[in-house]
């Protein structure tokens, strides 16, 4: 499988809530986790000790004929190797890849080896992997009494900030009054981004914290920017007025999967995956941390609305990292300003 896109990945300690504010540089615009065997590597990252090495798509040599072997997520950890391989395919798994993965641990001299499928197993493969001690794993989407069994799940909310009333006044020269027009054209130098998205997104963030719900705030500010343009000509200093407001819209909860050992009577779930109505948003939560995909490439933006903050609560204390994907100020700024 191809690697994908980088996107930010930052730790964060999770005091019960989260918040994912948007940043002002550019981010990577990534494509979403490419499957099963992206979403175990990150399951397993949560569950295995820190001084463990977990890597997807590892590549080792084959000890018998020195070629190089293709070995789906290689679990490190006190000079072992778990080999870890992974089936997303609508039927359950039958003997015969059981057989293949006894195979595989004997031909790489793996310490052990796990099977992941997305889809379970039948009764006599599993009966197979415990004779011959394969480890086998799948996800099985819980009802909603299970769910409170394993107890509380995240919640997500939006915050957009609505804004108006955008007034821009700049400072020129002499020269430049003379020569420019009544409706000049703002552009930055050596640069094709729309300023205004610049200037919107800075001031937004530089005034985050003073916008309400429901309750129009106006902020104020001056902006000293040597690049930018009115007709060509450079802008000494700018102010920008702008009124806005929050807006906050719930994000549904769509499935919630447990990540389990595949035998008739599973314990308590080793983790759970919660799936979220925007776009690729996973949680993958054990009892103790979480990590959490943030996709909102796919989130609806209002024109004359700016995706400002995620907000996630978790329910209680825990640590938790981020992966997210498609934050831009391109994607997440419609301006209707007539």
């Amino acid at each position: 499988a191809a690697p994908r896109t980088p996107v930010r990945r930052r730790p964060w300690r999770a005091r019960r809530a989260g918040l994912v504010r948007r940043p002002c540089q550019r981010v990577v615009v990534s494509t979403p986790g490419q499957g099963l065997e992206h979403l175990v590597t990150r399951i397993h990252k949560l569950l295995e000790p820190a001084q463990a090495k977990v890597i997807w798509n590892k590549r080792v040599q084959d000890p018998d004929t020195g070629r190089l072997r293709q070995v789906d997520i290689m679990i490190e950890r006190d000079g072992k190797q778990t080999h870890i391989e992974c089936r997303d395919q609508e039927r359950p798994q039958g003997i015969a890849w059981i057989e293949e993965l006894i195979g595989r641990r004997a031909s790489l001299r793996a310490d052990a080896v796990i099977g992941v499928s997305s889809s379970g197993f039948t009764a006599t493969a599993m009966s197979k992997a415990k004779k011959f001690g394969i480890f086998v794993r799948d996800f099985r989407e819980l009802a909603d009494h299970e769910i409170e069994q394993w107890g509380c799940t995240s919640r997500f909310e939006i915050e957009f900030i609505r804004f108006s009333d955008l007034g821009i006044t700049a400072l020129v020269s002499p020269e430049g009054l003379r020569r420019i027009s009544s409706h000049p054209k703002l552009s930055l130098r050596e640069d094709p981004t729309d300023p205004v998205l610049l200037i919107v997104n800075a001031l937004i963030n530089k005034a985050s914290d003073s916008f309400r719900t429901n309750q129009y705030t106006t902020i104020r500010a001056k902006l000293v920017q040597p690049n930018l343009l009115a007709d060509g000509f450079p802008i000494e200093t700018t102010e920008i007025t702008l009124r806005g407001h929050l807006v906050e819209k719930r994000v549904d909860l769509v499935t919630v999967s447990a990540y389990r050992d595949s035998t008739p009577l599973s314990p308590r779930p080793r983790a759970v995956v919660e799936r979220h109505e925007m776009g690729e948003t996973k949680v993958i939560r054990s009892p103790t941390a979480a990590s959490v995909i943030l996709d909102v490439t796919q989130v609806a933006v209002p024109r004359n609305h700016y995706l400002h903050t995620v907000k996630i609560d978790f329910g209680h204390d825990i640590d938790a990292d981020f992966e997210i994907i498609g934050w831009n100020q391109e994607l997440n700024i419609k301006l209707d300003l007539n």
